[in-house]
């Protein structure tokens, strides 16, 4: 319940996630960052671009092994575009610049370096509950005005 929930944005807090082993920690915030699918609402930037990001790494490996080769990256059994692989490797990459950089604002806000990561995510994928912190009900209570407005910029900044 705790996945479906953080994967669909809904934000409801079952259990203590920092009672669970990190490793259960650290998987349920990679498919966060993940996301859902193409057209749903989740945050995250979604498993196509994660599959296009995938394949364009193992095909620049490929060509370093085999520099005289011509193949081309499909996706759905389709030709890529070189813009659409531009596309979303840019798009992950402005994904996880923005994360980082909210991470590091809100750590300013005199907030642990897990924590700092943890609330960026939330607030940027729209996850609606930190996973390091989840007991925070009342979750803006113990921010400044300028972490609420790094908090509020990150939330835009994920819907968009």
């Amino acid at each position: 319940m705790q996945v479906i929930s953080s994967l669909s944005t809904s934000g409801y807090v079952i259990s203590d996630v920092s009672a669970w082993p990190l490793s259960c920690v650290i998987i349920i915030s990679l498919m966060v960052f993940t996301g859902a699918c193409s057209f749903s609402t989740g945050g995250g930037f979604k498993v196509s671009r994660l599959i296009i990001a995938l394949k364009m790494i193992t095909h620049t490996l490929y060509k370093q092994v085999h520099p005289n080769s011509v193949r081309t990256l499909k996706y759905d059994k389709k030709p890529l575009k070189s813009e659409s692989v531009v596309s979303a490797n840019l798009f992950i990459a402005l994904f996880m610049i923005t994360y980082l950089l909210g991470a590091l604002l809100l750590s300013l806000d005199k907030l642990s370096l897990l924590d700092s990561l943890s609330y960026s995510q939330a607030m940027l994928t729209g996850s609606g509950i930190p996973l390091i912190s989840p007991e925070a009900t009342g979750l803006a209570d113990g921010f400044s005005s300028y972490g609420k407005i790094v908090l509020s910029a990150l939330m835009v900044a994920g819907r968009l």
